[in-house]
């Protein structure tokens, strides 16, 4: 957490910074305004509006340094809201951020991974891929993206190189990293259910591809691998909420496989010195998920929402909760850790909020109107149990989720419209088992 001596006290419109505008603009085209705001005993930045012509802006960029507290509060944050909803940042286009309209505040010069020239993100073109792919981008950044599917057309073209990969394959992953100072290991499946159906197939991509992913980036000279892994190392968690020294049980074979990467990761780090960083989302949500692969319950419950059905609850709806994480955060934690974590650091990666699946049911009621059916599967109960996360590590790193449950939901319904498809699968944990049809 920030300290609040390390942030100014008082910045008005009468300050300093008024005088260094005035200084170096015309008093009758610029009007600064700078308001802080007590939260918690910490000053944060309510809001910060300039209108500059366009000759003045990078005049005016440079004394908004002056209205920006000190880069230990304002090195990153994703989107800004997070701190204080209506943060306008001097890099955004304009009003609230959000979604992947982020920017570091405090030096518009600024950009993420200022000191990373080639970055490459594997299962760039999956779900989280896509999201941490635009970030990237909208930073200014060069992105190699490897996936073993080719982009479709609307995948940006600019900034971004597609190269076929198939991590399984170690000397696919070797050419490909060719010139990668910083790589994002995402590729992998990330499906419980898949993993329990087929185990093999889970083992090779998540465990073999991810020994080649390490293996190639030892030998192409990659600076610093973030991999992504899983909540699922937890398996059924005994204390709460789960901090990253909790002890790690998988309960299924995903779960066995993403707990596989880290400690090949850390195993390489001690005995190469490869630089590498881990992060451990929890349940991650939001628009571009593909229904026919995605267990996550946002997607699927408003899915079946929408569409007039019941919503199908595994376990029972009182006592499993869940830490639903918005796409968007996700993200800023996965950048918060390539930039600042330590080398074998692992984070938690979440909201910090727990919400139990007959919470989530009655959310997805009030914000998308209409009155919702539950149907209990009460036959499974292998992942009824409390999963929320500690993210006090990750916010130590600047990290601080900006996007609440509810306006998540709201978000994800715009982008689905009135029927959309509904999701297919069904979560097991054992062959056989009968769930959601």
């Amino acid at each position: 957490m920030v300290d609040a001596t390390h942030v100014p006290r008082v910045m008005t419109s009468s300050s300093k910074v008024t005088d260094a505008f005035e200084a170096n603009t015309r008093p009758s085209t610029v009007t600064p305004v700078c308001t802080w705001m007590d939260v918690n005993a910490r000053m944060f930045p309510m809001k910060v509006e300039v209108v500059p012509s366009v000759a003045e802006l990078p005049t005016c960029q440079k004394t908004l340094q002056a209205c920006a507290p000190p880069r230990r509060l304002t090195t990153l944050s994703y989107p800004p809201q997070a701190t204080v909803d209506g943060w306008w940042s001097p890099m955004s286009r304009s009003g609230p951020i959000r979604g992947s309209e982020w920017a570091l505040t405090g030096s518009p010069r600024e950009r993420v991974l200022d000191r990373h020239d080639g970055i490459a993100v594997t299962g760039g073109l999956g779900f989280v891929g896509r999201h941490l792919v635009r970030a990237l981008l909208e930073q200014g950044k060069r992105v190699v993206v490897l996936d073993r599917r080719p982009p479709r057309d609307s995948d940006p073209d600019t900034g971004t190189q597609y190269r076929l990969v198939d991590v399984r394959e170690h000397r696919s992953a070797r050419d490909a990293l060719t010139g990668v100072d910083l790589l994002f290991h995402l590729a992998a499946n990330a499906n419980g259910t898949y993993s329990v159906e087929h185990p093999r197939e889970d083992f090779q991509t998540n465990c073999v591809g991810t020994f080649n992913v390490l293996q190639a980036a030892l030998e192409a000279g990659v600076r610093r691998v973030v991999y992504v892994s899983s909540a699922s190392v937890y398996g059924q968690p005994q204390r709460f909420p789960v901090n990253e020294s909790h002890p790690t049980v998988p309960i299924v074979p995903y779960g066995a496989s993403k707990l596989a990467g880290e400690r090949f990761g850390l195993a390489f780090r001690h005995s190469y010195g490869l630089d590498f960083v881990a992060a451990r989302p929890f349940c991650v949500y939001g628009p571009g998920e593909d229904p026919a692969t995605s267990l996550v319950e946002v997607s699927r419950y408003l899915r079946w929402h929408l569409n007039g059905r019941p919503i199908q609850i595994v376990g029972d709806s009182e006592r499993k909760t869940r830490d639903f994480v918005h796409v968007s955060d996700a993200v800023a934690g996965l950048l918060a850790i390539a930039e600042r974590a330590q080398p074998g650091e692992i984070f938690n990666v979440g909201s910090g909020t727990e919400v139990s699946m007959r919470e989530l049911a009655e959310r997805i009621q009030r914000v998308a109107g209409g009155t919702a059916r539950v149907h209990e599967l009460a036959d499974i109960q292998d992942d009824t149990y409390r999963l929320v996360a500690d993210i006090s590590g990750l916010r130590r790193l600047g990290y601080v989720p900006g996007v609440p449950l509810d306006e998540g939901i709201a978000d994800l319904m715009e982008e689905l419209g009135e029927r959309p498809e509904l999701p297919m699968g069904a979560t097991i944990f054992r062959p056989g088992q009968k769930a959601e049809e």
